[in-house]
């Protein structure tokens, strides 16, 4: 699978922006697109267009500056919930591939993520 990242302001204007700009990729061979943070407006209107989309959640290399550099996000549990609930929210939009696991850190709250999102898939 192949899956194309959609480039920064490529998709945060418009619904229709995003669909189109996604459409780009899949027609130039991706099998899919990534999205940075919870945008679930535009993913439920790139999905509705039929198109499989991976939302990166967490530490957002796009948007790095306004988070003080590539930091590890959802240190805390608090923090960690509130990636957990993002991700869920895109899961319900549509969101196929909902969140990169990879910047939680290994407490309770974030290894009850992988589970509660296997769960309710």
């Amino acid at each position: 699978m192949t899956v194309g990242d959609l480039p920064y302001m490529s998709y945060q204007v418009s619904n229709e922006e995003a669909v189109r700009n996604a459409g780009d990729f899949i027609q130039a061979g991706m099998d899919a697109v990534k999205v940075e943070g919870c945008m679930v407006e535009r993913v439920k209107a790139i999905c509705d267009a039929g198109i499989m989309v991976m939302s990166h959640l967490g530490l957002t290399p796009h948007t790095r500056a306004k988070l003080g550099g590539y930091r590890v996000q959802g240190k805390t549990a608090d923090q960690a919930n509130v990636i957990l609930d993002q991700a869920l929210r895109l899961q319900d939009a549509g969101c196929t591939f909902p969140v990169s696991y990879t910047h939680l850190r290994a407490h309770e709250t974030g290894r009850n993520l992988v589970c509660r999102l296997l769960l309710e898939k």
